[in-house]
């Protein structure tokens, strides 16, 4: 393994709120690591602020050992690709020119895609089930659609960390699992990262060995899901009790009912 991202004394914090104090964080080649909190706790404030999308309060930041500041852009962009939260479309265009947007930080200044560049967008359309989509006009995708199209142009940029926020809105129960299986072996086997902000334990637990509990006073807990996804923490994490249960395909949480009268 070989580390990706490292943070040191890093504080982050919006409108008046620290989301995190001092986090001292290390994100290796091979790891899953999955960022869990409440609502407005600051998930997609650390995500963007680890990733390069705005700046600390303090601390530092360094990406393959080097500050992320120090990066230019586009050579950052080759290590590092975000899956942001939600997607605007303010131009008309076709899946496959979407999608090639990620191939941007691998091409010259005004140099057009190749084929093997078309090759790998075509690839990556096939990797989220959206094949023969590409001449679609975004226009015209269903929500969960659009959000895999965002899905592959990330694929297609082809990161050493894959930095994703909330990858299944919108998805279908079948593409929500394709979908993590499929950034998850990426992580394991081809010797990358995955960050992912979830709001499923139970995805989190299946599919990250490494969790990011966001508690949303200042307080970040990180390290193995094995040791941090527990009844205590979770109920403290999000104000409400969680059972963990054990199936067939490994560990489930699954909240707490109130029954209605």
């Amino acid at each position: 393994m070989s580390l990706l991202l490292e943070t040191r004394g890093l504080t982050v914090g919006i409108a008046g709120k620290t989301v995190c104090r001092d986090l001292d964080l290390r994100i290796a080649t091979g790891q899953r690591w999955a960022v869990l909190g409440p609502n407005g706790s600051g998930k997609t404030t650390l995500l963007h602020t680890l990733t390069g999308l705005r700046a600390a309060d303090s601390g530092e930041i360094l990406i393959q050992n080097r500050p992320r500041a120090a990066w230019p852009s586009r050579e950052l962009a080759k290590i590092v690709g975000t899956l942001l939260q939600s997607q605007d479309d303010p131009f008309s265009s076709t899946v496959i020119e979407t999608v090639l947007i990620g191939r941007h930080p691998h091409l010259r200044r005004w140099q057009w895609e190749s084929a093997d560049d078309r090759r790998r967008a075509v690839a990556a359309l096939a990797a989220v089930d959206l094949q023969e989509f590409e001449a679609r006009m975004l226009a015209t995708l269903s929500g969960g659609e659009r959000r895999r199209v965002s899905l592959a142009a990330v694929l297609c940029q082809d990161p050493l960390l894959f930095a994703l926020d909330e990858p299944t809105n919108h998805l279908d129960l079948h593409h929500q699992v394709s979908v993590l299986n499929l950034f998850a072996r990426l992580a394991l086997e081809n010797s990358r990262a995955l960050l992912m902000v979830l709001h499923d334990v139970t995805s989190a637990a299946h599919y990250c060995d490494h969790v990011l509990l966001v508690y949303g006073d200042g307080e970040v807990q990180a390290g193995p899901s094995g040791e941090l996804l527990n009844e205590e923490n979770l109920q403290r994490l999000y104000g409400h009790r969680l059972y963990r249960l054990r199936g067939p395909d490994g560990v489930a949480w699954l909240p707490a009912m109130t029954r209605q009268i």
